[in-house]
C-alpha cells in the first residue's frame, strides 16, 4: 500500500537503528525520542490506518472492529490487478449494505483519506452522488456528504481526503475536502443539528445500491502528506552472487519532486554480523531517470542486504515502492580506512649507545645492563636506520611507499579471495601460501645451517 510519509520515516529511523546497534549498541534512548515523538509533532499522529493486506479475505465484519449494515453483503476481496495498491481491497454489494469504521479515536479536528472505485455504469446512470461520507460519533450524523460524479472518473481508483474542525466553538461544524491531488475546497460550514463534539465513525453510504471499492484508509490528526517517489534496482538481479570488485548497483527512479527531495541515498548492510557500508549519495534532480553507485571497499564475505532512502532538507524517508535487493558477497572487498603508518622522523640521526649515554646521563660510566641492551639492539638499530636511507637514494617518499605497500596488501587479499570463489570457496590461495610458508622456512633453515658450516666455532 501507499505508504504515508510517518511511515516512511519511521522505516528510515528503523535501517538508522539497525547501524547505530551493530557500531555503537547504545543510544536506544535516543533512538525511541527521534522514533516516537518528533514524527508525531512534525507530521500529525495517525490514529488507524489499513490498506486491509493483513485482513483475512471474506467477509469484511468484524475484522479490526469494521462493520456492514447486512455482514454478507461487505468482503474483503484478494486480487492484485484490481486492488489499488497490493493485493486486497473492501468491496460492498447491494442495496443498503453500508460499510462503516466505529470506535476510532475522538477527534474536534482531524482528517480521514481513502481510495475509492466507482464503475463507469454507475456514473451514467446516477448523474449525481454515488458515495456518500458520513462523519459521525457513536449517536449521531455530524454531517453527510455527498460525492459528485463530476468531480472523478470512473473504473479507476480516486482519492479522497476530508478535513474537519471547530470553527472556534465547542463543536465540529466545519469541512473542507479534495479528489486525489487537486486543491482543497474552501472551508464549508455544516449545520447539523444536534451539534457534537468529536467524530469517531467514518461511514461509506452508497446511494441507489451502487457497488463500490475502498482502499488504503487512513483516520488521524491533520497531517501533511508528501508523495514519495518509486525507486527500483535494476542491476545485480536479487539473489545474485557477487565475486568481483567493484560492486556497480544501478536502478531508476520516478516521480521525483526536487521541491521535497534533494538526494538519494543507498544504503547497505549484513544483518547477520552488523556491518553495513557508509552510505552512498547522489544528487537528482529530474522527475525521472537512471543511476549508479560503485562501491569497491567496505563489503565482506555474507549475504547484504541494501536499499534506498531519500533526503529531503534534514528529513530521511524511504521510497514509496520500498524496494529491497539481497546479494551474496563472496569475496572480501578491501577495507575503507588507510593502513596505519607510524611516524618516521625526517633528518633524525643514529647515535652511538655510549656517546649518548654521556651526553644524557648524571653518570660517568653506565651500567652493565645498559651494555648489554645497547649491545644487542644497536646493530639493529643501525641496520634499519641504513635500509630507510635507502628511500633517499633512489629518491622514494617513504610515506607513500608505505601507502602503497599497504593498499597493495588488501588489494591482493580481495583479487585473491576471487580465485576462491572461482574454484567454488575452495581455500586454494590458502594452501597456495601455506606451501610458500613451508618453502620459506626451509630455505632459512638451510642457510643458517649454511652459515653455521662457515663459522670458524
Amino acid at each position: 500500500m501507499t505508504i504515508s510519509d510517518q511511515n516512511a520515516l519511521k522505516l528510515a529511523s528503523v535501517s538508522r537503528f539497525k547501524r547505530f546497534l551493530s557500531q555503537s549498541g547504545s543510544l536506544i534512548l535516543l533512538f525511541c525520542l527521534l522514533f516516537f515523538l518528533m514524527p508525531l509533532g512534525i507530521f500529525g499522529l495517525t490514529y488507524y490506518e489499513t490498506g486491509f493486506e493483513n485482513f483475512t479475505a471474506g467477509k469484511l465484519e468484524p475484522q479490526e472492529g469494521w462493520e456492514c449494515q447486512y455482514i454478507d453483503n461487505c468482503y474483503v476481496i484478494e486480487n492484485s490487478e484490481n486492488a489499488y495498491e497490493g493485493s486486497k481491497y473492501v468491496r460492498k454489494y447491494g442495496t443498503y449494505s453500508d460499510a462503516y469504521k466505529p470506535g476510532l479515536h475522538h477527534l474536534k479536528e482531524g482528517k480521514v483519506r481513502f481510495w475509492f472505485w466507482i464503475d463507469s455504469q454507475a456514473l451514467t446512470n446516477y448523474s449525481y452522488g454515488t458515495i456518500n461520507l458520513l462523519l459521525k460519533n457513536a449517536t449521531s450524523t455530524i454531517t453527510n456528504f455527498s460525492f459528485q460524479s463530476a468531480d472523478f472518473s470512473g473504473d479507476v481508483w480516486n482519492r479522497f481526503e476530508m478535513e474537519w474542525k471547530s470553527n472556534g466553538g465547542n463543536y465540529v461544524d466545519m469541512i473542507r475536502y479534495r479528489y486525489n491531488y487537486e486543491s482543497f475546497s474552501e472551508w464549508e460550514n455544516v449545520s447539523e443539528t444536534p451539534a457534537y463534539s468529536f467524530v469517531d465513525v467514518i461511514w461509506f453510504s452508497s446511494q441507489w445500491g451502487q457497488d463500490y471499492r475502498i482502499d488504503n484508509f487512513k483516520y488521524g490528526d491533520v497531517w501533511t502528506d508528501i508523495d514519495l517517489p518509486e525507486v527500483y534496482f535494476d542491476t545485480p538481479e536479487n539473489n545474485s552472487d557477487i565475486s568481483v570488485v567493484p560492486l556497480n548497483i544501478t536502478g531508476h527512479f520516478t516521480g521525483w519532486n526536487s521541491d521535497d527531495f534533494q538526494t538519494l541515498q543507498l544504503t547497505g548492510c549484513d544483518f547477520e554480523t552488523g556491518r553495513c557500508i557508509v552510505p552512498k549519495t547522489t544528487p537528482i534532480t529530474e522527475f525521472s531517470g537512471d543511476f549508479n553507485f560503485s562501491i569497491s571497499e567496505e563489503l565482506a564475505i555474507g549475504t547484504w542486504k541494501f536499499y534506498f532512502n531519500v533526503i529531503g532538507g534534514n528529513w530521511i524517508y524511504g521510497t514509496k515502492n520500498n524496494e529491497e535487493l539481497s546479494l551474496n558477497i563472496l569475496v572480501d572487498f578491501p577495507e575503507k580506512d588507510e593502513p596505519y603508518l607510524p611516524v618516521i622522523l625526517e633528518d633524525t640521526e643514529l647515535k652511538d649507545p655510549e656517546t649518548y649515554y654521556s651526553e644524557n646521563s648524571d653518570y660517568s660510566t653506565s651500567t652493565a645492563i645498559y651494555g648489554i641492551l645497547s649491545g644487542t639492539f644497536g646493530n639493529a638499530l643501525t641496520w634499519i636506520n641504513n635500509f630507510l636511507n635507502l628511500f633517499d637514494y633512489f629518491s622514494l617518499n617513504k610515506d607513500e611507499a608505505g601507502v602503497l605497500f599497504g593498499n597493495s596488501i588488501r588489494s591482493g587479499r580481495s583479487y585473491l579471495g576471487n580465485i576462491n570463489a572461482f574454484f567454488g570457496d575452495f581455500p586454494i590461495t590458502h594452501l597456495l601460501f601455506l606451501y610458500l610458508s613451508c618453502l620459506l622456512i626451509i630455505v632459512v633453515i638451510k642457510i643458517v645451517k649454511f652459515i653455521r658450516i662457515l663459522l670458524p666455532f
